[in-house]
């Protein structure tokens, strides 16, 4: 039996890697009981317990952001790098947003606060989706 991969320090089990893909393929930022659902498709007995905890072994690993929206509920993202996040007031719709602002935003506020060694870890921004702004029944 061959030795299980490691990310960042985590051995990924099968169960951690088919709730790492999974969630790697959802660009919809989903919640861990969206994730649990996606995740049953692949392997039917896996328990939401299983998922929740394997959601935060991931989290601390690096390997996936979690992070709570403006309107509350813990949403996952397994999409690297530094990048916004642009929330739907109205419908919740979330979407990635990457801009090289990031990096400035940083500089800038180092500048401002004399802090050090700065990251932009989380920055989300709020709007009217381009579905809900349309016009209905129009």
């Amino acid at each position: 039996m061959s030795p299980l991969p490691v990310a960042n320090g985590v051995r990924l089990t099968r169960q951690r890697q088919v709730v790492l893909d999974t969630l790697g393929t959802m660009r919809t930022h989903p919640e861990a009981m969206q994730v649990f659902h996606a995740v049953r498709e692949r392997m039917p007995n896996i328990s939401l317990a299983t998922v929740y905890r394997t959601l935060g072994v991931l989290r601390d690993a690096g390997l996936v952001r979690e992070f709570v929206t403006h309107d509350g509920p813990r949403r996952y993202d397994a999409t690297p790098g530094e990048h916004f996040h642009l929330a739907c007031r109205s419908c919740g719709r979330l979407v990635d947003v990457e801009l090289p602002e990031a990096a400035f935003l940083g500089r800038r506020a180092a500048e401002v606060t004399l802090f050090s060694d700065i990251e932009v870890s989380q920055v989300e921004l709020t709007g009217i989706c381009p579905e809900c702004a349309a016009p209905s029944g129009g």
